[in-house]
């Protein structure tokens, strides 16, 4: 495609360099570092989200041993199963909104500052924030469903006796 034009230029002078491409591959050159860094800074976000689930689930795991006798007494004098997972689960969801809040007030407050390294995002963007609070929000349900299960599977004589 750009044969014809190298071989005139070539004829005028052959020291000239033409940097000729298609405006993909322009595009490409040009935010290829930006992309390779926002890769990589989507790999941290996904290790940060599983830590996060993974700190949400071992502080629940561990609440829900310290609260055994607690829950097997509300199961002995009459909590079903369906109540115990959903007080578990309401703690659980509890922090998370409060870490879902907070995030997305810090996030607008700092949104000014990272503006220009997030093309096509804006400062304050609606579809952005509800969809990470979204992806928050089930792994939080995710991290807190182990534990929960797990209390409402509570034996009240077992537990009790011990």
């Amino acid at each position: 495609m750009f044969g014809p034009i190298r071989q005139t230029v070539g004829g005028v002078d052959p020291n000239i360099a033409l940097g000729l491409g298609s405006v993909n591959e322009l595009v490409d050159d040009a935010t290829s570092q930006r992309r390779g860094l926002a890769t990589l800074l989507g790999a941290f976000a996904m290790f940060a989200l599983g830590l996060s689930a993974l700190a949400l689930y071992a502080s629940l795991s561990y609440a829900v041993v310290q609260r055994r006798a607690e829950l097997a007494i509300r199961m002995a004098i009459g909590a079903n199963a369906k109540s115990i997972l959903r007080l578990v689960i309401g703690e659980g969801l509890a922090t998370t909104a409060i870490g879902v809040v907070l995030g997305a007030v810090a996030s607008l407050a700092l949104g000014r500052v990272l503006s220009n390294q997030v093309y096509g995002v804006g400062t304050g963007d609606p579809a952005t924030l509800i969809s990470i609070s979204l992806v928050l929000t089930v792994a939080a349900i995710a991290a807190c469903l182990v534990p929960g299960l797990r209390a409402a599977r509570t034996d009240p004589g077992l537990a009790l006796r011990e």
